[in-house]
């Protein structure tokens, strides 16, 4: 009792009280252990997973260095042979009028896609354009850009909505954002959505935050 802090046994027909209070502590207790085994899983998450592993291979002297096949490669060399890998990519038709290209003299359909690729590139960020995504029930869809989070090697898709002012077209892009959605990837997760209307264009201090 907290007023006069007497102590009395509870009834045992009080049976789903006791079933809490019993369930409560054992929480308690498991929560206090979790908590230890996050802290350290945390600790080891935390940078430095790889610098050893890394700092052994950058260390040797290059004549060695040839002769040797790393176990994991760094973030930038991952990220390097990653954008050197052949991808198909969706084609031009001859029909294509645009005539438009980014800073590395790589064609595109927009003059905002410029400003994407080319804020990523100064960003040090490795895409790919266009490259083919296989959906799980088979067909084929090409993203505006595919892009690699060399932290953590994970593949994050960004979709550019360039017309949203138009019904039909704005129609479309809920339609593909539905199918990336079935498809397990999901708009703050794996997938980046830009937008602009006539009204109200892509700048590239958007597409830098």
């Amino acid at each position: 009792d907290d007023k006069n802090e007497e102590r009395k046994y509870i009834s045992v027909k009080q049976e789903s009280y006791i079933r809490s209070l019993a369930q409560k502590e054992y929480d308690e207790k498991i929560c206090r252990i979790l908590d230890k085994r996050i802290r350290k899983l945390t600790s080891f998450l935390d940078g430095g997973r790889y610098e050893e592993i890394y700092n052994l291979y950058a260390g040797l002297p290059d004549g060695k260095k040839k002769f040797i096949v790393p176990v994991e490669l760094t973030p930038d060399e991952y990220a390097q042979h990653w954008m050197n890998e052949e991808y198909r990519a969706k084609p031009f038709l001859e029909s294509d009028v645009s005539n438009y290209y980014n800073s590395l003299g790589n064609r595109m359909r927009s003059k905002s896609e410029i400003i994407i690729a080319d804020t990523l590139t100064t960003m040090n960020i490795p895409y790919r354009y266009e490259c083919a995504l296989l959906l799980e029930d088979g067909r084929v869809i090409y993203p505006d850009f595919t892009i690699l989070r060399k932290s953590d090697r994970k593949i994050v898709y960004l979709e550019h909505l360039g017309m949203m002012d138009d019904p039909v077209y704005a129609e479309n892009a809920l339609q593909r954002i539905s199918l990336y959605e079935q498809n397990g990837i999901f708009p703050g997760d794996q997938l980046i959505l830009l937008h602009e209307t006539s009204t109200h264009p892509l700048n590239v201090r958007e597409a830098e935050r």
